[in-house]
């Protein structure tokens, strides 16, 4: 569906950008390594997540999603991003490959290949009565 590639392609957008801004601020401190958090990314914009969790979630959910929440914030959403995005085009390939359907013919044992818009494909009703389907 394209709206999981929507949302995959996003994620991925913003995970890039995380990985960046933790190049960049590794660059300003000379060459020490600076991997922010999901955590600390969202207490940057205000947000403190860990409090809230543990108060509305049950402590075997909130002690979880706060492990998650302790991750490099670019991993949290890059690789959500990039299963959205390799499970929306595997869909996407499948239907492409779809082969042709195979259609019996009027009179014999064998089987044709009829391809998308053939005069194989048209119903008879429309074959017979001269009728334009277009």
């Amino acid at each position: 569906m394209v709206i999981f590639r929507l949302i995959g392609f996003v994620l991925i957008v913003f995970a890039l950008m995380l990985l960046g801004a933790d190049l960049v601020s590794t660059l300003e401190k000379n060459g020490a390594t600076v991997i922010r958090s999901l955590d600390q990314i969202l207490r940057l914009t205000g947000v403190d997540a860990a409090p809230w969790l543990q108060r509305k979630l049950p402590p075997e959910i909130a002690s979880v999603t706060i492990l998650v929440l302790s991750w490099p914030g670019w991993a949290v959403l890059g690789v959500p991003g990039v299963l959205l995005g390799m499970a929306s085009s595997a869909r996407a390939n499948r239907a492409a490959r779809r082969r042709p359907r195979r259609l019996p013919s009027a009179g014999s044992d064998e089987v044709k290949v009829a391809a998308p818009g053939s005069p194989a494909m048209i119903p008879a009703r429309f074959r017979q009565s001269g009728k334009k389907l277009r």
